[in-house]
């Protein structure tokens, strides 16, 4: 059972010319093992692509949640009267309005002020 010079394999039993069925066996064997392997690998990738994709979607669906929780939390803030604060009252409104048309009478008067000198 020796190598020799084309790289044929000789020797064993069998015979010259004859169609070696253990060599191709083996190599049937080794092609199918490769080929398992690969698949077993290609799984094993996708199993870690899905379990980091799912991990990083519920990193982003908790921050998610945080910040729908903090928006409620702002939102559900009441005065001393038991109002929300977000709501503007009409009483507000009006002073508001009242103070607005002062600044603006007090901005006509100093321009006349300083009109006369």
């Amino acid at each position: 059972m020796l190598w020799e010079g084309d790289w044929r394999w000789r020797g064993g039993c069998v015979a010259e010319g004859a169609f070696d069925w253990q060599s191709f066996a083996v190599a049937l064997c080794l092609g199918l093992l490769f080929l398992v392997l690969g698949l077993v690998l290609r799984i094993a990738q996708q199993t870690h692509d899905a379990a980091s994709f799912r991990k990083d979607h519920r990193l982003q669906i908790g921050d998610m949640v945080n910040k729908v929780g903090d928006l409620h939390k702002w939102h559900d803030q009441r005065d001393e009267d038991g109002v929300f604060v977000w709501v503007l009252r009409r009483s507000l409104e009006r002073q508001i309005s009242e103070l607005a048309t002062a600044v603006r009478n007090l901005s006509e008067s100093i321009k006349e002020t300083k009109e006369r000198k």
